[in-house]
């Protein structure tokens, strides 16, 4: 019986220590009420659509990784800034095809009223398998890729700022 009375204490305190960073930000009060995308470096380099898809689908990403920690307009709430410098996609080669590694780069910045600033530099991969569809509307499968990319930028945010 005190076998089980550890392994069950064991796994209440990793709970624990699982949920600590949600439990420390809401403790905090802290709510991001404002998300900045600034995709003006990655206009420069890559040119649109590839920034004009990264600044449509960003915000929206960015939201459903903080969950309950983003409420927007949320009056004295932090402002979470995005700047996305560069984003690879690697061309597409029709016919067998090994998998293709893309990449996007940025920095995330955290600030507002009551809040330590917090920066991090991300930078995320996805892999790409081309189909033969693909090769056929280029367009909308790279609309694809970036959108998974972005999708795994964001994911990054949270555990990168400590949220």
């Amino acid at each position: 019986m005190s076998m089980l009375w550890s392994r069950r204490t064991a796994l209440a305190a990793v709970a624990t220590f699982a949920f600590a960073p949600d439990a420390a930000f809401a403790a905090q009060g802290v709510r991001v009420g404002r998300i900045h995308v600034d995709v003006s470096r990655l206009r420069a380099r890559r040119g649109d659509p590839t920034a004009r898809w990264v600044a449509e689908a960003m915000p929206q990403s960015v939201a459903r990784a903080l969950g309950r920690r983003f409420a927007e307009g949320t009056p004295g709430g932090a402002v979470l800034n995005v700047q996305v410098d560069d984003l690879r996609l690697l061309p597409m080669r029709t016919g067998n095809a090994p998998r293709i590694v893309d990449e996007i780069t940025g920095f995330v910045a955290l600030a507002g009223p009551g809040v330590a600033s917090r920066r991090s530099a991300i930078r995320t991969t996805a892999v790409f398998r081309p189909s033969s569809r693909d090769a056929a509307l280029r367009s909308e499968a790279n609309r694809r890729r970036v959108v998974t990319l972005v999708g795994r930028f964001a994911e990054q945010i949270p555990r990168d700022l400590g949220l």
